[in-house]
């Protein structure tokens, strides 16, 4: 698959691709909140039931499934074709690249508590016919989950250059 070897060959995709989940997931999510029909919101408060129990729990997987499993509801609920389709592709293309992005973003102590409550935020919004309520809530989860993301790379970038100095001044010569 070309485009899962162009992110493992360019780390730096991950910021891009986080850039146009929030462009497709804030639109998703707005046209979810409009157009959402019964089974959607059947279909989602399912997916949202078992995000909030993956994240219970302390499995990666089963948290980046829950996760792809919700935003995806919310893409099919947004009643357009591509919306949809670009979801469902570009969930799965990132599948382990949410797994690691959770698997990070486990290391900020308040980060499980906040994503739980801008989930919540998105599919009440949702369930709720707030359109730009939805659109402001899956923003503000992308938003999120880039700056974490970019701290604690930062974070792990500074410790990584802090052991190699340690180590290099106490190597022999």
């Amino acid at each position: 698959d070309p485009w899962a070897e162009m992110m493992l060959n360019h780390p730096n995709l991950r910021e891009d691709m986080l850039e146009f989940r929030r462009m497709l997931e804030g639109q998703a999510a707005e046209w979810a909140a409009e157009r959402a029909t019964e089974a959607d919101l059947m279909r989602l408060e399912q997916a949202y039931s078992a995000l909030m129990a993956a994240f219970e729990s302390d499995n990666t997987v089963q948290r980046s499934e829950a996760d792809i499993a919700f935003h995806q509801a919310i893409g099919d609920a947004a009643h357009n074709v591509l919306i949809g389709h670009l979801s469902g592709a570009l969930l799965n293309l990132m599948q382990d690249n949410i797994r690691l992005n959770l698997g990070e973003l486990k290391t900020v102590p308040a980060a499980s508590r906040l994503l739980m409550t801008q989930h919540t935020a998105i599919f009440e919004a949702v369930r709720d016919k707030k359109p730009q309520a939805a659109r402001s809530a899956a923003e503000t989860h992308i938003d999120f989950v880039r700056e974490t993301l970019a701290q604690t790379l930062r974070s792990v970038a500074r410790r990584e250059t802090a052991e190699r100095r340690l180590s290099s001044e106490f190597s022999p010569s």
